[in-house]
C-alpha cells in the first residue's frame, strides 16, 4: 500500500468526545495500514491539541505538533 498521510479533522468535535475520536482513529490506521502516517487537524485550541495528544500518548504514538494547528503522527512507538 502506498504510504499516504490519512487526515482527522477535529473541526466541530466536542472536547468530550475527542480522546475517544482520536484513539479510534489511530489505532485502526495503526493496525490496518504499515508505516501508517497520520495528521490530526486540530486548529489553534489549546485544549483540542492538549486532549488529542493524551490519547496519543496513552498508546505510544510517535507524534509532532505543527505550526498550522495540526499533529503529525507517525505510528506507535515501540518501548523495549
Amino acid at each position: 500500500m502506498e504510504n499516504k498521510v490519512i487526515q482527522l479533522d477535529l473541526h466541530g468535535v466536542r472536547h468530550e468526545d475527542v480522546a475517544d475520536i482520536v484513539s479510534e482513529w489511530a489505532l485502526l490506521w495503526d493496525y490496518r495500514v504499515e508505516g501508517f502516517s497520520g495528521k490530526i487537524i486540530t486548529g489553534n485550541s489549546a485544549k483540542m491539541k492538549t486532549l488529542a495528544e493524551g490519547a496519543l500518548r496513552k498508546y505510544n504514538f510517535d507524534y509532532r505538533h505543527m505550526s498550522d494547528g495540526s499533529i503529525l503522527v507517525n505510528g506507535k512507538l515501540w518501548i523495549k
